[in-house]
């Protein structure tokens, strides 16, 4: 029998009482949220749950194949569609996957709870039940990062049937990172000589039952991860074939399972790579077959401050395409800016990008690509951050404004315009992505 309720209620537009609208990962979270049987975590903390299962479970293969490709996508994205079918498997895949995880996961913030600093001075109880809400999402990324979890569809049955089986496992992370944020917090506390002493005594106990907080975070030892993605790569038959994301798969499981073993999660393997592959082949896969249904904000070469271009950028591989075609004579084959545009195009964490959030990562990259002495990062055409910000959006807005779409003179406008502003940097297109 399963531990928690089942979603019964699941049919067809539930999540507008029938009628017949777009619909987006946020308002069907929503709705879901407030309609899932109790007991149940508090609204904002199962929201969060829920919404970042969702993505993890869109990002796998398996939930394409069981669910469609259409409602992994779904999963992962905050768009709003009008496909009544797909958010009803979406739906599905909630109701058998997401609910539970999410439960199990922020479950954690209650146990953490239980051990809070007793008889804290009047007004700071509130402040100290924040420190256990910063739970959930460490247990949820160690359940992810060590495998055996989301795997398969199994996996996941197999591990929401009974999840009392594998609360001892996760309880110890949990309280690690319980302890680390009242370690983290206990010098906000000095000058109340009576809180001090109460968080003391909660981060003592803590210690003794999960051991010491370690002495300097910052300076952890990644030889052991290093080691463990080492052998993962080098002996593991299916990464063979995969070599074209071995260098962003690496980057990424090297950062998590870093965090992992910090906030104290034993590092065993590195499986976590193989759910980083597929979401990459899928994301591109999804976006290659979806290619009308890119957006494009005309006014990402605009002056305004605030606009919100709202592209979808996720590795689209039409667009990566084009912009693999520039050629810019007199700089080497691969020029800086062309190399940070297709980074853009394929990271999947710069999803949706303002311009000011644009603006802000090409002039990060450019002031950390930068030589001791030199004006710009090698091979770069432009001379000042401020004229790379402004060639990135430019090739950005061909790339994905290549994408066949339904026609749009906004789109055509801003596109030509991007063009001649390429074009002022002596890049030379060519004649048939000029024409298109």
């Amino acid at each position: 029998m399963p531990t928690y309720p089942r979603a019964t209620w699941v049919r067809p537009l539930w999540w507008v009482n029938g009628r017949d609208q777009d619909c987006s990962r946020p308002l069907l979270i929503k709705q879901w949220v407030a309609r899932a049987e109790p007991p149940k975590p508090p609204k904002p903390l199962f929201g969060i749950e829920m919404t970042s299962w969702s993505g993890q479970l869109g990002a796998t293969g398996w939930v394409a194949e069981a669910y469609t490709a259409t409602a992994a996508y779904l999963a992962g994205v905050n768009e709003a569609k009008n496909a009544p079918e797909s958010w009803l498997r979406v739906s599905e895949l909630y109701a058998d996957c997401a609910d539970p995880l999410a439960r199990f996961s922020a479950g954690f913030a209650a146990a953490a709870h239980e051990q809070r600093p007793r008889r804290m001075p009047s007004g700071l109880d509130g402040t100290v039940r924040e420190f256990a809400r910063r739970v959930p999402k460490v247990v949820r990324e160690a359940m992810v990062a060590t495998g055996g979890v989301l795997g398969s569809a199994a996996d996941v049955t197999a591990f929401v049937a009974e999840p009392d089986r594998h609360r001892a496992t996760y309880h110890p992370v949990a309280m690690r990172k319980y302890r680390d944020e009242l370690v983290a917090k206990e010098p906000d506390f000095a000058d109340d000589p009576d809180a001090a002493e109460v968080v003391r005594a909660s981060i003592e106990a803590l210690e003794v039952a999960y051991g010491a907080a370690p002495a300097a975070p910052p300076a952890h030892d990644q030889s052991n991860v290093i080691r463990v993605l080492e052998q993962q790569f080098s002996t593991d038959p299916k990464l063979r074939h995969k070599r074209e994301y071995w260098g962003i798969a690496y980057e990424r499981a090297l950062k998590t399972l870093t965090k992992m073993e910090k906030a104290g999660t034993p590092i065993e393997n590195a499986v976590i790579v193989h759910r980083m592959i597929s979401g990459f082949e899928k994301d591109g896969m999804r976006k290659a077959r979806r290619w009308r249904e890119v957006p494009l904000e005309p006014d990402l070469l605009g002056a305004a401050p605030e606009v919100e271009p709202g592209l979808e950028l996720r590795a689209a591989a039409v667009a990566v395409a084009v912009a693999e075609r520039y050629r810019a004579p007199g700089a080497q084959s691969d020029w800086w800016e062309r190399r940070i545009t297709l980074e853009i195009l394929g990271d999947t964490t710069f999803d949706g990008p303002t311009r000011r959030d644009l603006d802000a990562r090409v002039r990060a990259d450019w002031k950390a690509d930068l030589a001791p002495g030199a004006r710009r990062p090698n091979a770069a055409v432009t001379g000042t951050p401020r004229a790379a910000v402004a060639l990135v959006r430019a090739l950005l807005v061909v790339a994905v404004g290549s994408l066949p779409a339904r026609p749009d003179a906004a789109v055509t406008e801003a596109r030509e315009r991007a063009i001649e502003l390429i074009a002022a940097h002596h890049i030379v297109l060519d004649d048939e992505e000029r024409d298109r």
